[in-house]
């Protein structure tokens, strides 16, 4: 199967990532104290480590791609139909109703009282205050409500791996989880509640070329960036407007400044703390979920750095702390460019699996990506938000692998009993 550029983990850092941290590299040091910063920690030293770090990740994911160019043959048979459709849709059902049901949790409350989302929708700094405190969130439920991204990755998948078109009810039960999703993300503000359902869904769908590759699809991340900035315009109005109309002219100019300070405040408070404070050496920041998930109770994380140095240096409100530099964070400057050439050649194993159809990586890859287009801001791979949807996609790959190679042939009759013997007219 052939991909856009933009469904490789290495390019997606090289031709997206690359420029934005280039950007923060050279904005000055007024654009971070705009957003409290003391100073510029990204400087040309951190900046270049930056840079050697997202080129160690690019180098080993492009280096299995290479490797096994030599090994490569071009199918021109069909795509196989590899798995029972009785089966795949069962696993999504099963799944989209935890992302339903988990989402759902978290705005239940809200939904039941109309004051508040009048108070929301009317853009009242107490409201939306009252809102953030009435979100209802229960450990273990709301930590699988995460799932959604393995859901849209099932639905997405099924006419590739069972050659039948989605049903009524499948399509109705997606519909479901993106309006759930869409709550969730609102009311929350979880932008990347959305990146995470958008993103599988355009790569499974989009990502693939025919036999004739559509040139507009080479620049679909523009239409993906575009409508970003839409969610996020629509979205910052209601969380941060009302108090910080005071601050700007107008809305637009503080909403695109928003966007970038995201971005560029979580490098600068990467480089600040692999600056001041020495490496951790517990892999708190690159295994997060080991430290934060319910299965784990009795793992007591080390106290981190950030709130100190957000007191002292930036601002508790961007917290993001780059996931560039989570594993330098973590094992040192030497350690993080040796971890990210080799996460490199785990995430270029599994882009080759989805393009040689291989399952687990046909369920993993759509969801695994997104730790590429989050690289700057977050290390994703190492959230507990992404830790239930990799385990129940390797469960999945070892379940679902049970019902490979199965086809249902329909049985076409009339009024006669399809057991019934057949007369040969002579």
């Amino acid at each position: 199967m052939r991909t856009y550029w933009w469904a490789h983990p290495a390019w997606v850092v090289i031709v997206l990532m690359m420029p934005i941290l280039a950007v923060a590299w050279s904005l000055p040091a007024a654009h971070y104290q705009e957003f409290g910063h003391e100073r510029k920690f990204l400087n040309d030293e951190w900046a270049a480590i930056a840079v050697l770090c997202a080129l160690s990740y690019a180098s080993g994911a492009l280096i299995i791609g290479v490797s096994n160019s030599g090994r490569r043959r071009q199918n021109t048979q069909p795509e196989e139909v590899i798995l029972a459709p009785r089966q795949l849709s069962r696993a999504f059902f099963i799944i989209a109703g935890i992302a339903i049901i988990g989402n759902m949790s978290f705005v239940l409350p809200i939904l039941l009282n109309p004051t508040l989302i009048v108070d929301w929708l009317s853009g009242s700094i107490s409201g939306f205050a009252v809102l953030k405190d009435q979100v209802f969130q229960i450990p273990g439920v709301t930590s699988v409500s995460n799932v959604a991204p393995l859901a849209v990755t099932l639905f997405a998948l099924k006419p590739r791996l069972t050659g039948r078109r989605w049903t009524k009810v499948e399509i109705a039960v997606i519909a479901f989880v993106f309006v759930a999703i869409m709550l969730r993300s609102s009311i929350n503000s979880e932008r990347l509640a959305v990146i995470e359902v958008a993103v599988p869904m355009g790569v499974v769908l989009f990502g693939s070329r025919g036999a004739q590759a559509k040139p507009w699809m080479a620049v679909a991340p523009i239409f993906g960036i575009a409508a970003l900035v839409g969610l996020f315009l629509v979205t910052e109005y209601f969380r941060s407007w009302t108090f910080y109309r005071f601050y700007y002219d107008d809305y637009y100019s503080f909403a695109t400044s928003r966007i970038w300070g995201y971005y560029t405040t979580a490098l600068n408070n990467g480089a600040g703390l692999a600056e001041l404070f020495p490496p951790s050496l517990d892999a708190q920041n690159t295994m997060a979920w080991f430290y934060k998930f319910p299965l784990f109770p009795w793992v007591q994380p080390t106290e981190t750095n950030f709130q100190d140095f957000a007191f002292l240096f930036a601002s508790s409100e961007f917290n993001n702390r780059s996931g560039v530099f989570a594993p330098i964070h973590d094992f040192g400057i030497v350690g993080g460019f040796v971890f990210w050439f080799v996460f490199g050649l785990v995430s270029g194993a599994i882009y080759e699996g989805y393009k040689n159809g291989q399952l687990y990586a046909l369920l993993l890859h759509p969801t695994w990506i997104i730790g590429s287009y989050e690289f700057l801001r977050v290390f994703y791979w190492g959230h507990p938000r992404y830790f239930p949807t990799l385990v129940l996609a390797i469960m999945l790959t070892f379940l679902l692998s049970r019902y490979r190679h199965v086809r249902y042939t329909p049985i076409e009759v009339g009024r006669a009993h399809p057991l019934a013997p057949v007369r040969r007219n002579l």
